[in-house]
């Protein structure tokens, strides 16, 4: 995550079209005229805020549009008559000028969201990205989404949408009154990928405490960074520490390999090194970046996975990210590319390893497959290495962020509503899922792409309850269902709702209380243990019709997965395109190896009341009948 920035303070330009003008032309304008075409309850708004601005506006033909007196002039004088697109020096006028551009383009072609969330959406690509820019240059976070404009089943081609969040970008009241107003910032973020050419390189530095400076059209926030304690403070100390010893470095290439061992070789051969560790030095004739020793008999060598390491020895071997991001994205559907990296691992650097020598591996998870997953299961085999893991998640266990300081609760949160949840899990919690042994594959919910979910004849609520509010205590959950029959007469169910959370037990009776009256289900269920018995009672006080549930399959969770198995292998259990609804595919593909279950046992005990009352049935639910026993007549 890059830290938050501010508008870029270009100076004021003289500019011959108001920016807010240009804004509603360049939205709702004529190609080949000053005329305006917008709904007549906009107009009340946006044609005296142009008249604001010292000019004229006209009536037209009809009440969704009006003219703007010398603006086609205008127009023709910038190069914009019939070429729509934003000129240079609007993109790099004053902040106040590029915001008043910004409202006229949102009062026009902008949308928000009830939650907040603003959209711009244009067909034209070159332009989509001129307004992104514009956005990003008043320190706004701006993701550029590619769709197919379809107006029913008839396709019009390929459509950009903008989206971010951000207020005072509208006049109009109706769509500025939507937008979010506290101070919450979302950050962005970068992926690094390794190019296939090499050349020369300028660093720069700015005169700034922090070195940050913002570059390219979408104004990243960037700077040179010099430090990466695993692969570089950490080797150069232990050498100097210990001048006899032998380390291998590893790392995914072997182009960032060796670039480790350049930096290490030359802070080893730097006159501060030599402040503290004044006897060690590198030896004379053997320096290159990534095989060099130093004159007390020590020794540094570096390599790419997969590479040898044949006749050398490691008192601290180093493997930093040993899996590339293009791998990763790669074993999604080849997963056995993680095991070549495991299997060059044991074949390779680990035999290497001298006595009493150390392994350090420094990565972000991917996959229980990736090589720290691999290596901590073959730990808890019988004689197998000792590992002390380090979890660094993004979010602790207490909700509170890791490094509140450069990553904001705030800021964690709206990334974690953007990834999918794999990718959060994996990547930011270090808890990645797998799907092998999963009884319900991900690929078997089916998706509804549609907006609004279907018209549901039957909804039931199901709740797997705890009580208690500490760290380390069960989730209470709660899932929402519908039944709905498609056009095929076939009986289907969707995921209305979900979540799941921690409460004492007054906030869950509240909570309780207030979903039911949201959905008013017809049947709201909860499970006939102990821990839910105190809440149906208070429940039922407070006049809700609580059914309570005893399945027949018994308490074992994976015998009622597995009963349920064959409903979501049918095709016939619907998901909406949510996050809620990712939190649970991604808790039931884990399952039953997964760190938390309390979603899969509402999602099990709904399904199992579906399939008991008769809602759903496929051909494995015929009742069991009394056999049949015919005489032999034929031999076979």
């Amino acid at each position: 995550m890059l830290p938050a920035v501010s508008p870029v303070e270009y100076e004021e330009k003289p500019l011959l079209i108001d920016p807010y003008v240009l804004g509603v032309w360049l939205g709702d304008g004529s190609k080949s005229s000053g005329v305006i075409s917008c709904h007549e309850k906009d107009a009340v708004f946006i044609r005296p805020e142009i008249e604001r601005r010292y000019y004229k506006t006209t009536d037209q033909a009809t009440k969704h549009t009006f003219g703007i007196l010398g603006l086609q002039a205008q127009l023709k004088q910038l190069g914009l008559y019939g070429n729509k697109t934003i000129p240079r020096d609007y993109l790099e006028a004053s902040p106040k000028q590029r915001r008043e551009l910004l409202k006229g383009l949102m009062d026009t072609d902008g949308n928000v969201s009830k939650k907040g969330q603003c959209f711009f959406a244009q067909s034209n690509r070159a332009f989509i990205e001129q307004v992104a820019e514009l956005i990003r240059s008043l320190g706004v976070k701006a993701s550029i989404l590619e769709s197919e404009a379809k107006i029913g089943d008839k396709s019009y081609g390929k459509s950009w949408k903008i989206s971010f969040y951000a207020h005072d970008i509208f006049t109009l009241p109706r769509k500025e009154d939507r937008t979010l107003k506290n101070e919450r910032t979302f950050g962005r973020y970068i992926s690094i990928q390794k190019l296939d050419t090499t050349g020369n390189t300028q660093c720069i530095k700015v005169d700034r405490p922090d070195g940050l400076f913002l570059a390219g059209d979408g104004y990243i926030c960037t700077h040179n960074t010099k430090s990466e304690f695993a692969s570089y403070l950490l080797p150069a100390w232990f050498l100097g520490k210990y001048p006899d010893k032998k380390v291998i470095q590893t790392s995914h290439t072997a182009e960032l390999s060796v670039g480790f061992g350049r930096k290490v070789r030359n802070l080893i051969d730097s006159e501060m090194y030599h402040h503290i560790f004044e006897d060690v030095k590198l030896k004379a004739d053997n320096k290159s970046a990534g095989r060099w020793a130093t004159n007390k008999g020590g020794e540094y060598f570096s390599i790419g996975v997969g590479g040898s390491v044949t006749g050398k020895g490691a008192d601290l071997l180093i493997i930093d990210d040993p899996h590339s991001e293009q791998e990763a994205k790669l074993a999604a559907h080849k997963p056995d590319i993680f095991d070549s990296v495991y299997e060059w691992y044991t074949s390779g650097p680990r035999q290497r390893l001298q006595p009493g020598g150390s392994i350090i591996i420094v990565m972000t998870r991917w996959s229980l497959r990736d090589l720290t997953g691999q290596v901590i299961k073959a730990s808890q085999t019988r004689g197998g290495d000792e590992w002390e893991v380090i979890e660094l998640p993004a979010i602790l266990p207490s909700g509170k962020p890791m490094w509140p300081e450069f990553w904001p609760l705030e800021q964690l949160l709206a990334l974690k509503d953007e990834l999918p949840v794999s990718k959060w899990n994996a990547q930011y919690q270090q808890q990645p899922t797998a799907e092998e042994g999963a009884i319900v594959k991900r690929e078997w919910w089916k998706i509804w792409e549609k907006e609004r979910p279907p018209s549901c004849d039957f909804v039931l609520q199901s709740w797997d309850t705890a009580f208690l509010k500490h760290n380390r205590a069960d989730f209470s959950a709660c899932t929402t269902w519908g039944v709905w029959t498609n056009e095929d007469g076939e009986t289907n169910i969707i995921l209305l709702d979900a979540f799941k959370e921690r409460y004492e037990f007054p906030e869950l009776k509240q909570k309780a209380y207030e979903t039911y009256m949201e959905w008013q289900p017809d049947v709201f269920l909860i499970e006939a243990k102990a821990a839910g018995s105190p809440l149906v009672f208070e429940l039922r006080r407070m006049g809700i019709p609580v059914s309570e549930f005893s399945p027949t399959k018994g308490n074992d969770k994976i015998v009622r997965m597995n009963a349920v198995a064959d409903l979501f292998a049918s095709g016939r259990i619907w998901a909406p395109q949510r996050k809620f609804a990712d939190e649970v595919i991604e808790e039931v593909a884990a399952f039953p190896a997964g760190e938390h279950d309390d979603l899969v046992d509402s999602m099990t005990q709904a399904l199992l009341r579906f399939r008991q009352g008769g809602f759903l049935s496929l051909q494995s639910d015929e009742e069991d009948r009394e056999p049949v026993f015919h005489r032999k007549v034929a031999y076979y």
